[in-house]
């Protein structure tokens, strides 16, 4: 019974590690040895693993948009630089929102 446990947490523990490496050599950024140990990426290394291999998206990094056919419906306003709509219309009312003064952003 002993060695089916020892065996069954070899079995873990190879699983765990491959995964991990895995993950580890997928990208092109490699962190230090101390700082992958410690990553969020390792301790998700098995889920990470799964989800990548059973994924149809190819790894690229950049995906090309005729794979995503509900993508081209949004609009070319919306991203970063675009003006949110409830910024538009304070500003068209002339009201302006005040700052907290519990709670001070940097350059206030």
């Amino acid at each position: 019974m002993a060695a089916y446990a020892a065996a069954a947490k070899a079995i873990a523990a190879s699983v765990i590690a491959a995964s991990a490496l895995y993950i580890h050599f997928r990208g092109r950024v490699r962190h230090r040895f101390t700082r992958q140990l410690t990553d969020h990426s390792t301790f998700l290394a098995v889920y990470n693993a799964l989800i990548y291999l059973n994924s149809a998206v190819p790894a690229t990094p950049y995906l090309d948009l005729r794979g995503f056919p509900d993508a081209v419906k949004l609009p070319a306003t919306t991203g970063p630089r675009s003006t949110p709509i409830e910024a538009v219309s304070l500003t068209l009312l002339g009201t302006k929102q005040q700052s907290s003064r519990r709670f001070r952003n940097a350059g206030q």
